[in-house]
């Protein structure tokens, strides 16, 4: 008469063990996609910086000539933006709109300035949806 006293000693081992495994698995899983959506936001907060950057440049550059006109990309150090068309002529109400993306992360800032020169005057600067 055959005995299985070896295989109930154990089976308790392998399936707590497959437990534990499937456990640890999860929680390391957890964890990875955390990093993974803790870098997207640091990538989407980054892209939001440089399209502000970029806002600050475009506002520069009305300053220097009211015929500024935007539409242009800006590369400084491997860091790209687009200034898109700015709307508005003269020293008042211009629109300027900026946007950046790393990494997919596409960001955008829309700058209203009532009045460009003595002294410069923003109404609104805001992120925007694209």
């Amino acid at each position: 008469m055959p005995t299985n006293k070896g295989f109930a000693a154990i089976a308790p081992i392998i399936i707590i063990g497959g437990l534990i495994l499937a456990i640890t698995s999860g929680a390391a899983l957890r964890a990875r996609k955390q990093v993974v959506d803790d870098v997207g936001i640091a990538q989407g907060e980054q892209a939001l910086y440089i399209a502000h950057a970029c806002a600050e440049i475009a506002i520069g550059k009305l300053q220097t000539a009211f015929g500024y006109m935007g539409n242009e990309v800006v590369n400084s150090e491997g860091i790209t933006c687009t200034i898109l068309p700015i709307t508005g002529v003269g020293n008042f109400d211009r629109t300027v709109t900026t946007n950046a993306t790393i990494s997919g992360h596409k960001k955008s800032v829309q700058v209203t300035v009532t009045q460009i020169s003595s002294p410069t005057v923003i109404s609104s600067w805001k992120e925007i949806s694209n």
